[in-house]
């Protein structure tokens, strides 16, 4: 799970609204993680940074 931090860094952190969705669909697509890691990446460790 960690190798993959830096992609969806990269991925998420480029170019407008909808290169970021269609990079986030990307992302969730991928086979190499398991929705469980995908939850904690996109979901929980937002929530957790921004305290909600």
């Amino acid at each position: 799970m960690i190798a993959a931090l830096p992609m969806a860094v990269l991925v998420t952190g480029s170019g407008p609204t909808h290169e970021f969705m269609e990079s986030v669909a990307a992302f969730r697509a991928r086979a190499d993680l398991s929705d469980a890691a995908k939850t904690r990446i996109l979901y929980d460790n937002p929530r957790r940074l921004y305290r909600l």
